[in-house]
């Protein structure tokens, strides 16, 4: 029996809820801190999801759309993950 994979935004509804259902179980509901978190992360996109969002015939694939990202998106991308990093971790030492 064979499964099909799951969609982008399956797995991170799936994960979102993963993440629901820890939160709930260990705190008796879920903190309004940690759902704004998830809330911007899933808000964010994918370089997939721009690849197809786009009109322009540039690129024959992702991986093709993200090598030509330049410095300064780059730069900006691993800015914005670290600061969800940061997020994450006063979160963490919120609720633990």
């Amino acid at each position: 029996m064979t499964s099909t994979p799951l969609t982008e935004d399956e797995t991170r509804e799936a994960a979102i809820q993963s993440l629901i259902a820890t939160d709930r179980a260990q705190k008796g509901g879920m903190s309004k801190s940690v759902l704004n978190f998830l809330e911007e992360m899933a808000e964010m996109s994918t370089p997939e999801e721009e690849f197809f969002d786009t009109d322009e015939d540039n690129y024959e694939d992702v991986d093709d759309y993200i090598s030509d990202m330049g410095d300064d998106r780059l730069c900006g991308e691993y800015a914005t993950f670290m600061d969800m990093v940061r997020k994450a971790r006063i979160l963490l030492k919120e609720h633990t």
